[in-house]
């Protein structure tokens, strides 16, 4: 009896054995339930859905290392701030941030790297698509067309400047079309990018209107591209030509200090008028990590009665906000020329970017 179950075992898997070797390999293949054709996004409403898309990777996707929303990780961390804070084995990718270190295995760098350029990528899609839809049967109106490609440039700037921010030498990536034959990955990444970043930059300036278009608060306007090129000439010491933008945007912009500081962390005053660029987060916790851009930096006993106890701040940051009767830094002010003392003496609220 065992020997003919044997038998009669080594027969069926002989058997489903031929079966399956002889099938082809289709069986592998798995078509999605459903696909986006190319032609369905050479539209206006493909287009402006790309659009969304691209403004959503505005925030990354995590908390830490690739929160692109808030750099306090690598500026706050990485300088004499803050303590890391929390426990010693809590996030342990901080204290080599903390460190300078920078090791093969560091998903803090990996995860920037990836989500930037993600939103490179997404930026460049809707300019493909865009161009493609002005030449198909359904374009967008040239006014509009424009501001998307406007908004597309600004986005792609952001994520490329936020790239540098921590890595310096990048790659700037562009569509192929204004690459022409050069391919993506054969792009060298021997500068920081501000030529690229400042030009894509000056077509936002240039294409944007001056309110948020469509009216939507969370798009981003002229003086929004303003204000991060002005950031950009920041980074590279270039103060007159921050200083021309700056003027431009307190003079003409229309902002104004909210009266209580405080009222520009809150939800319920958000995109008040001290605002000129806010990304927008949503308050659900099934979204994706955007209730989170801020979380780890709220301590247990803030007010929303949750948090972390990361970020602590150091006596180097509260000596650091000791200001003299004209609001400047105390330690500071012997060792800057007047151009830097005006700059500072602003409060960074009437141009901030968060």
């Amino acid at each position: 009896m065992k020997q003919l179950f044997k038998s009669v075992l080594i027969t069926s898997l002989t058997g489903s054995l031929l079966i399956i070797c002889s099938c082809s390999e289709d069986f592998l293949m798995k078509e999605p339930p459903g696909t986006l054709a190319g032609s369905v996004m050479e539209s206006p409403e493909g287009v402006e859905g790309l659009l969304i898309g691209a403004y959503s990777s505005l925030q990354g996707r995590s908390r830490f290392g690739d929160c692109l929303g808030t750099d306090w990780v690598y500026g706050s961390v990485a300088s004499d701030d803050c303590y890391k804070g929390s426990s010693s084995g809590d996030e342990i990718p901080f204290t080599a941030v903390d460190r300078y270190e920078c090791y093969p295995s560091f998903p803090y760098m990996s995860d920037r790297w990836r989500w930037c350029y993600d939103g490179v990528a997404r930026a460049n899609q809707v300019l493909v698509f865009l161009w493609a839809a002005q030449e198909g049967a359904r374009p967008l109106t040239a006014s509009r067309a424009k501001e998307v490609e406007a908004e597309a440039k600004f986005l792609r700037a952001w994520f490329h400047f936020k790239a540098t921010r921590i890595f310096e030498k990048i790659p700037y990536i562009k569509t192929q079309v204004e690459l022409g034959e050069l391919l993506p990955e054969k792009i060298p990444n021997s500068s920081e990018g501000w030529d690229e970043i400042e030009t894509d930059l000056q077509f936002a300036i240039d294409n944007l209107p001056e309110t948020h278009p469509l009216g939507d608060a969370g798009r981003v306007s002229k003086y929004a591209a303003m204000a991060v090129k002005a950031h950009a000439h920041l980074y590279q010491k270039e103060l007159n030509l921050a200083k021309v933008l700056l003027d431009n945007i307190i003079t003409n912009g229309g902002f104004a200090l909210v009266d209580n500081y405080y009222d520009n962390y809150k939800m319920t005053t958000e995109n008040n008028a001290e605002s000129i660029f806010e990304i927008q987060a949503a308050t659900s916790s099934t979204n994706h990590s955007s209730i989170l851009v801020a979380g780890p930096s709220m301590h247990q006993s803030g007010p929303a009665g949750i948090g972390w106890g990361f970020y602590q701040p150091s006596q180097n940051l509260f000596e650091a906000f000791q200001v003299d009767v004209d609001g400047l830094p105390v330690p500071d002010v012997a060792d800057r020329d007047p151009l830097e003392n005006e700059l500072a003496g602003r409060s960074l609220s009437t141009w901030r970017v968060q």
